[in-house]
């Protein structure tokens, strides 16, 4: 577990808008053991999930992003290579964007091997979405991770729809203007696998001047 910091630099204003994580694995036969167990917003403390906050939003201006690997399954092993390394998209509020929100959700995994679940934070009204992340916890469990984390409307099902958050906002979809909307069917989804375990998405919103 590791996390990149938006002020390490000296600058006392800037927050986090954005997260993402290398990992590096090596060329080892263990090299398919290492997993993302997660990749989202921080504040330097505590960790935005179920055990520790209820849904919604849980922060405003994080200025961290973590990032946690994890191994297990069928690769087994380890390796001296392996490495997670977070990084973090960072903004210094103004005047069109005041500030950010943190907004996470979570559910209950799934309870069956190879079976998934769905979780998706959703933008507060007169919002904006600018990012988000995803985590797996308790991270445990070899085999069970994270394997996606993106911007969707939970706007139905049907044709045109993205079928409540299944599929990507732009893909094969109408495009929409401003997107994600300012409203609440604009979220971050976030999906895992494996048995028993919760995914966590946390999305970043943006505060604007009136």
């Amino acid at each position: 577990m590791s996390s990149a910091d938006c002020r390490s630099g000296g600058d006392t204003d800037d927050v986090v808008t954005g997260v993402g994580i290398l990992q590096t694995v090596g060329t080892g036969a263990a090299q398919s053991n290492l997993h993302v167990k997660g990749i989202a917003p921080y504040d330097g403390t505590a960790e935005y999930i179920a055990s520790a906050y209820s849904p919604g939003v849980v922060d405003t201006d994080a200025t961290q992003a973590l990032a946690v690997g994890g191994t297990g399954g069928s690769g087994g092993g380890l390796d001296a290579a392996f490495g997670s390394t977070p990084y973090a998209m960072c903004l210094d509020p103004g005047d069109t964007i005041t500030g950010t929100q943190i907004v996470m959700n979570s559910v209950a995994g799934p309870t069956s091997a190879g079976a998934t679940a769905l979780a998706a934070a959703t933008c507060p009204e007169d919002t904006r979405l600018l990012g988000g992340g995803a985590r797996l916890t308790p991270g445990t469990a070899g085999p069970a991770k994270p394997i996606d984390s993106y911007p969707t409307y939970l706007d139905g099902t049907g044709l045109g729809t993205h079928s409540n958050g299944q599929i990507a906002a732009a893909d094969g979809r109408p495009t929409r203007t401003p997107g994600p909307p300012v409203r609440r069917t604009a979220g971050w989804r976030a999906a895992a696998t494996s048995p028993m375990r919760t995914p966590s998405a946390a999305g970043m919103t943006s505060t604007s001047a009136a």
